[in-house]
């Protein structure tokens, strides 16, 4: 059984900001997409690879094509460009795409207490993720 796969890398971005967020995420990586490509996609599966400063281990983000289509319609409503997609990894091991997202905002995400399923990756992160693809390896 093959699955196909698009693999995405992003540089950490967490060095610049507050040292209470730099304290709690492990990493926060930027990506832009090209909206018409993810559209034609013919990959099952994107991997993000999020690689935090202060981490020896990257986490990954492993995404089914298809669901990351609609999250991303419903995250970016308009335009047919890019499509810049910010995942950060906590060390609380929760995922969130958080572009645009204020500071407030943020600090929960850092502090464990914020809540947007649209917004929330933690099911595509790391063993989570490649769980999925395995099961669709193995099917």
């Amino acid at each position: 059984m093959a699955v196909s796969l698009q693999v995405k890398h992003g540089k950490d971005h967490l060095p610049g900001k507050s040292a209470k967020l730099r304290h709690s995420l492990r990493c926060l990586s930027w990506f832009a997409l090209n909206k018409a490509k993810l559209e034609k996609s013919q990959a099952e599966f994107w991997v993000f690879v999020l690689h935090g400063f202060d981490s020896r281990d990257p986490d990954f983000v492993v995404i089914p094509t298809t669901e990351l289509k609609r999250r991303m319609t419903k995250v970016h409503h308009s335009g047919s460009g890019a499509l810049h997609i910010y995942l950060c990894s906590t060390k609380n091991t929760r995922c969130w795409e958080t572009r645009e997202l204020r500071t407030k905002v943020m600090l929960q995400i850092a502090e464990g207490t914020y809540e947007n399923p649209v917004l929330e990756f933690t099911q595509y992160l790391n063993e989570k993720g490649w769980a999925a693809l395995t099961k669709k390896l193995t099917a």
